[in-house]
């Protein structure tokens, strides 16, 4: 039995071989191309089919075709990125312009809606350049606002088809405000503190809390009352002085703001 199966074992490792020798002196060529001619097509279809199961819209039936398309892939998504961005820029400036309208309608203001077309356009101070101006009915010291009525800041020059403001918080800004309290406390509200302002000249005896909302007192030329300009964060009151003050927080997203409104009138 064990002789049986050594015959067996010898036969096998010497059909390998002969096959193999014969292959390498080109005796089996004729029998390899007819084999050759029956596997190929099967093979391809076989490997056409395993990439539609993977993706039913591609065929890759060679590595130039693969690189192909990955290369327009990669184009797709570039173009894909660039639609996905432009799509959110217009969602943000819709829900500004959605929020200020919101506003505006339960007003009698006129207003002209713009676009923020640079930031910080002055070498000193806080500056913001919109693309209407005296063509539009822009003028010098008309109120600019934004979100649901905040004031932003002030025209300080106007050219044919744009303009520059002056933020709120810029050190040269000053507006004429009101406090939401009993007394309708008045004062003054001046940049130069960073993000915040404050608003100074509040009378001593009158009462002022954190949380309390300003609004302007339309005491000023082409500013109308009632535009939000922050909320009371703290209170500076000393008992010695004829007046308090009150460091405000504006509108928050004033350097992410790319619709705005001038109030015309």
């Amino acid at each position: 039995m064990k002789n049986k199966k050594l015959q067996f074992i010898l036969l096998f490792l010497t059909i390998i071989i002969v096959t193999v020798i014969l292959h390498y002196v080109g005796l089996l060529n004729f029998f390899e191309n007819k084999i050759r001619r029956v596997i190929n097509p099967v093979s391809t279809e076989l490997y056409t089919v395993s990439m539609q199961i993977h993706d039913k819209t591609l065929d890759f039936e060679s590595l130039s075709d693969l690189q192909t398309a990955y290369k327009e892939l990669l184009n797709r998504q570039q173009d894909y990125d660039l639609i996905h961005t432009q799509i959110g820029l217009l969602k943000g400036e819709n829900e500004q312009l959605k929020q200020q309208l919101n506003f505006l309608q339960k007003t009698d203001y006129e207003y002209k809606s713009a676009q923020v077309i640079g930031l910080n356009v002055e070498p000193v101070g806080n500056t913001m350049l919109i693309n209407l101006g005296k063509n539009q009915g822009v003028e010098v010291g008309q109120p600019v606002i934004a979100g649901e009525g905040y004031l932003i800041g002030k025209v300080v020059r106007v050219e044919d088809n744009q303009s520059v403001l002056r933020l709120i918080y810029d050190n040269q800004s000053a507006v004429a405000a009101t406090v939401l309290n009993t007394e309708g406390s008045m004062g003054v509200v001046e940049g130069g503190f960073g993000l915040s302002v404050r608003m100074n000249l509040i009378p001593q005896n009158e009462s002022i809390s954190v949380g309390d909302s300003v609004i302007t007192s339309g005491l000023e030329d082409k500013i109308p009352r009632g535009l939000i300009v922050g909320t009371i964060q703290a209170t500076e009151k000393e008992s010695y002085k004829p007046f308090q003050r009150a460091i405000l927080l504006p509108y928050h997203q004033i350097g992410n703001v790319h619709i705005v409104s001038v109030i015309i009138s």
